[in-house]
């Protein structure tokens, strides 16, 4: 029988001799080194939009599908976009939950109102880690993001890309990194270049397909 580990609490402090290590390397040392794996199906995203507009969701949709773009070129995942899929936000583990499993593997985006989230605060603009992980081979398969609505409406698209780039590198497994050239840097400004650090790091995590049953 294969063992699963459900994730409730976010470690995003990650650090080590690589510039961007795991993100369980300061919360769960079980986990170290859990990375999605490259299987021929895509693992799939949907957002949760009913807070924003049709125009903001459109806006999101298209800068989200960019930045995953950009982690899918220097990791070799694959990601598709199925729709909107309406989420369960829980404030004491900080994770987005569904009734709704579009795969096997996906990951949640929802955009929440600062009063909705004890976390989103002026400093905190979004946060995100991966919430399901099978244990055995370290793979993980399910992972919860959420962007702070206040934010997103008075960023720019650049800023929009460096928050949506770093909180999925943490979707993805990485910690934060020990240089501000990193995407994953602690403190997220307006970089959405993707540095030889962030690279390294979401390469070092990459799993082997492997059928969980």
């Amino acid at each position: 029988m294969v063992s699963a580990v459900f994730l409730s609490v976010i470690g995003v402090v990650a650090y080590a001799e690589s510039q961007v290590a795991s993100i369980f390397a300061g919360s769960a040392p079980d986990l170290i080194d859990s990375g999605w794996a490259d299987c021929d199906t895509p693992i799939t995203w949907s957002m949760d939009a009913s807070r924003i507009t049709a125009a903001d969701a459109r806006t999101a949709r298209a800068q989200l599908t960019k930045d995953l773009s950009k982690w899918a070129e220097v990791s070799g995942l694959d990601f598709q976009f199925v729709g909107e899929v309406p989420v369960i936000y829980n404030d004491t583990t900080y994770v987005v939950t569904s009734e709704v499993h579009p795969s096997p593997r996906h990951i949640y985006i929802a955009f929440l109102r600062d009063q909705d989230s004890s976390l989103l605060d002026q400093r905190t603009v979004g946060f995100a880690s991966p919430t399901r992980v099978w244990k055995d081979s370290k793979q993980i398969v399910e992972g919860s993001m959420v962007l702070g609505i206040e934010y997103v409406k008075r960023a720019s698209a650049q800023q929009r890309s460096a928050v949506y780039l770093h909180e999925l590198g943490h979707v993805l497994g990485l910690g934060h990194g020990t240089e501000p050239e990193n995407v994953m840097y602690y403190l997220v400004d307006g970089n959405n270049t993707l540095s030889p650090g962030d690279v390294e790091g979401i390469r070092n995590l990459i799993k082997a397909c492997k059928e969980q049953g």
